[in-house]
């Protein structure tokens, strides 16, 4: 159970499936692994130094962005070589007499490793009768060496140029190993290519967590990430936490949503004598109430979210996010959840996106009404425009401009947060809830500044006036 300094016990499912995918040596592999993973230990230090115990691998080398990286990994090989009793009573002394230094080594079997950098002169690089018959690239792309296009398109020229050509067609292995640091960088660009695809390659992406399951409980828990996640939001950080944990690049520069301008507030909503206001700061403000629905149309666990979207707009015209509600469900449930949020809410209306399958959901809802006996004004949406350009036209302002805050306590507004970060232009991973908000403003318009209590009243008067009852003498 225990084989070098580096392997536990406990060996998490997703460093076993890692373990197999190596065992098969594709031609291409790619793994793209959150901070903390062991993605590196794996690939470099376990994995090379059981190919020089085994005598697998003539020739290995390693590459990352630096050759100082490079060579501390090259090290990390050599400490095990040297000093592990395990290796030294199953394979016996591997340090070889010749090469044996901080940038290359040749052990006693004749395997041989260099440590390279990012823009090595690679192509026909030989040792003694051997060409490379494995590449490791670890980490070799980061925000210094991807951050214009010039830049990414020379770390593609220079992987063409001069590491594919500088293996053995049908022999040699290349692994691309690190974090995605931009939507446009080679670790991001390669997932589709068929030689990354079996028979010929694996891409292998694992996130910390996935659907609130952590990838591995005992060293990455829930509340260690939910406690990360919140200390980003707190230092303005979340888009480099999404890169470092849940593989979705940052894009430096002005996002296309400014999450640090939504605030959340102290105001509560109420209901009553169907007005609806919050209290704020011992005041009663009026505030109009909008349902945005984007049904999924699937359960799959891969599948989108049905997503509900509660937003109340103010007599400033700002808003106010009451309720997000994101869970995969089957149509009737979808619509059972439209009627609990109505009797909740009581909005002026509810837009559902209505793009093929999903106009049944509005249909539902229409003709559940006469058995609920509860009445509310649908609005189909059906959108001729991109993504980008509906939010930017109207998402955009609202957001950017201060113009919407959340109650406190409010649901899956973490989640909210989380896809207003990963979205942008170039790359977007789910956005269910970023449609929903979109679908709740859409046709939100503010109600008049009065006297919440007085109109309570009158209503509450209204209500349990008696009614004179008309007989002969009145008409």
């Amino acid at each position: 159970r225990i084989c070098l300094g580096h392997i536990v016990t406990e060996v998490p499912k997703f460093h076993s499936e890692m373990y197999s995918i190596l065992d098969k040596r594709y031609e291409h592999n790619a793994f793209v692994m959150f901070r903390g993973g062991a993605k590196s230990t794996i690939s470099k230090t376990i994995q090379t130094t059981a190919d020089i115990c085994f005598g697998r691998e003539p020739f290995t080398l390693l590459l990352s962005e630096s050759a100082y990286q490079a060579s501390k990994d090259l090290i990390s090989i050599t400490d095990e070589l040297e000093n592990n009793e395990i290796i030294h009573a199953l394979f016996g002394n591997l340090k070889g007499e010749t090469k044996w230094n901080q940038e290359e080594i040749e052990a006693a079997n004749g395997c041989f490793v260099s440590a390279r950098g990012y823009g090595s002169r690679i192509r026909g690089l030989k040792w003694k009768n051997n060409r490379i018959t494995k590449f490791i690239l670890d980490d070799y792309e980061s925000e210094q060496n991807t951050g214009t296009q010039k830049q990414r398109d020379a770390v593609k020229d220079w992987i063409d140029a001069q590491v594919l050509p500088a293996g053995v067609p049908g022999e040699t292995t290349y692994q691309f190993i690190g974090t995605i640091v931009h939507p446009d960088a080679h670790l991001a660009t390669i997932k589709d290519l068929p030689s990354f695809k079996p028979p010929h390659g694996c891409y292998m992406e694992v996130a910390v967590e996935h659907d609130g399951v952590p990838t591995w409980a005992s060293r990455f828990p829930m509340d260690y990430i939910n406690m990360k996640r919140e200390e980003a939001i707190s230092k303005n950080k979340l888009s480099l936490f999404l890169q470092e944990m849940y593989n979705i690049p940052a894009i430096q520069g002005r996002p296309v949503f400014n999450i640090d301008m939504i605030r959340q507030t102290n105001a509560t909503f109420h209901l009553e004598e169907s007005h609806t206001y919050i209290e704020y700061d011992n005041r009663k403000i009026p505030i109009n109430v909008f349902i945005g629905v984007d049904p999924a149309v699937s359960l799959k666990e891969d599948a989108d979210y049905s997503v509900f979207f509660v937003v109340g707009q103010l007599p400033d015209k700002s808003f106010l996010i009451l309720d997000i509600i994101q869970e995969r469900m089957s149509p009737t449930d979808q619509a059972k959840t439209i009627f609990n949020l109505v009797k909740k809410y009581n909005p002026y209306s509810v837009t559902i996106e209505t793009q093929g399958y999903q106009q049944a959901l509005a249909d539902i809802c229409k003709d559940m009404m006469p058995t609920m006996g509860r009445f509310f004004t649908i609005r189909d949406f059906k959108s001729g425009k991109s993504k980008s350009n509906k939010w930017l036209l109207s998402l955009d302002p609202i957001i950017n401009e201060g113009r919407m805050n959340y109650i406190k306590d409010c649901n899956n507004i973490k989640a909210f947060f989380q896809e207003c970060t990963s979205y942008n232009q170039e790359y977007r991973d789910h956005d269910d809830t970023v449609d929903g908000a979109f679908l709740a403003t859409l046709h939100a318009y503010p109600p008049s500044m009065y006297d919440v209590d007085a109109a309570i009243d009158n209503s509450k008067n209204r209500r349990t006036r008696k009614k004179t009852p008309l007989n002969w003498m009145l008409l």
